[in-house]
């Protein structure tokens, strides 16, 4: 669905980057981020290039509808056996169609491990919602 750009030498990046998608009241939308340390910038999109720092779920209701539109949530890294910090997800309405809505997430991170410094995050739409 959407990437953010890679930000450098952050613990706490703040990404421009924002992805757009509808959100329509009656459905339960289910949405992934995961969160990369980037080691190769010329090969952003080998995801195997770089190291993985961590990902979580949300609903697009739960951010929506949580205080300020703004929800965060724990980055989890089983591998590393838990949480490796936080995710800030942002919404903004920009526009109405029916029974649908058009939202804008923004993204941002607290607590990041510190590695190389360059981190990017990737945003997936979970298939087969209802």
């Amino acid at each position: 669905m959407g990437q953010t750009e890679v930000v450098h030498d952050n613990l706490n990046p703040e990404f421009i980057e924002t992805v757009e998608t509808q959100y329509h009241f009656e459905t339960m939308e289910r949405f992934r981020v995961e969160v990369y340390d980037c080691d190769n910038a010329g090969n952003i999109n080998d995801l195997s290039a770089h190291d993985f720092i961590g990902g979580l779920d949300f609903t697009l209701h739960e951010v929506v509808t949580a205080r300020d539109s703004k929800a965060t949530k724990a980055i989890i890294n089983e591998k590393k056996n838990g949480e490796t910090g936080q995710i800030i997800i942002s919404s903004e309405e920009i526009k109405s169609k029916g029974n649908s809505t058009n939202v804008v997430l923004e993204l941002s991170a607290s607590e990041l491990p510190d590695m190389s410094g360059r981190r990017f995050f990737i945003v997936y739409k979970n298939q087969g919602n209802n």
